[in-house]
């Protein structure tokens, strides 16, 4: 069964609410592991026991579709931009970090880049600047996520 934690009536406590089950065999040893398995950006559930002998692929709701996401951004002056993302599997390339650059703490992972392109546009005129990352980084132990080595930009308006 699947709990998850609400706001509690007292300042010390905590509450839980039962937000559903899975079944995933009657075996004690049933495997249960989450991961982005279509690279859609959301984290997928995969499940396994011995009863079964397979992993059991459940997808995120909402496959590819971004949620909670800026995607127009209008200043002061009326102008607007407009912000496209791309996942890692979209096929635009990705910047490659030399290996000898990355950092050797074992307490990291550095899977490669993220990619978002921008469009920013005025009444007039309109610009189209690309934004490529690289070395994506994030905590081993559960602290998060740590941000990119590089940023490249890219003027595709010239």
């Amino acid at each position: 069964m699947q709990y998850l934690s609400v706001p509690s009536t007292t300042k010390q406590g905590v509450d839980f609410v039962h937000r559903g089950s899975i079944n995933i065999g009657s075996d004690s040893k049933a495997t249960v592991r989450l991961a982005d398995i279509n690279g859609d950006g959301k984290v997928d559930l995969l499940s396994a026991s011995s009863d079964s002998g397979h992993w059991k692929l459940q997808q995120a709701a909402r496959a590819y579709i971004k949620d909670h996401v800026v995607t127009k951004i209008t200043n002061g002056f009326g102008v607007e931009t407009d912000i496209a993302y791309a996942t890692l599997n979209s096929g635009i390339p990705l910047i490659n970090i030399d290996p000898s650059q990355k950092p050797v703490s074992t307490d990291y992972i550095t899977p490669f880049a993220g990619i978002t392109v921008v469009t920013q546009s005025s009444l007039s005129e309109s610009v189209l600047v690309q934004y490529r990352y690289g070395g994506f980084m994030a905590h081993k132990k559960g602290r998060g996520y740590l941000g990119f080595e590089t940023v490249q930009t890219t003027n595709c308006s010239h």
